[in-house]
């Protein structure tokens, strides 16, 4: 079974171009599935530590390569509509615990109110920062 994957840019307006390292801190479990496997068999759950419109950074137990595509869920709990999200790993690095935090670019970019539903109730912690005109 083949995989369309969507394409294109952010678009207009949307939040500047953060470094993958930057982000909002949040915690937010999630499910996610590798999109490289025919199968499905890679797949698990994780913990999603940062994000913004454009990236995320996912703390997972098991290690994926760097270009892997997953679908990433997230928001499990259903206090906001957020569709399943294509990320694709860009950094990976192992952590003493023994799990690793991969820093992933999402693509297509998610909308800035689903970004801020799903850092709520830290939302005044985090504000988001209003795109440049």
């Amino acid at each position: 079974m083949e995989h369309f994957l969507p394409t294109g840019s952010c678009p207009p307006g949307a939040q500047e171009e953060r470094d993958l390292s930057l982000g909002y801190p949040c915690d937010i479990e999630t499910f996610w599935v590798s999109l490289c496997d025919p199968g499905h068999s890679l797949h698990g759950t994780a913990r999603v530590c940062t994000l913004s419109t454009r990236n995320l950074r996912l703390e997972l137990k098991q290690n994926l390569e760097p270009g892997t595509v997953l679908e990433v869920e997230l928001d499990a709990s259903g206090r906001v509509f957020a569709p399943i999200q294509f990320a694709r790993v860009e950094h990976i690095r192992p952590q003493p615990n023994g799990l690793y935090l991969a820093d992933c670019a999402l693509f297509p970019c998610l909308p800035e109110e689903v970004v801020k539903v799903l850092l709520a109730p830290d939302l005044d912690s985090y504000p988001l920062q209003t795109p440049r005109s």
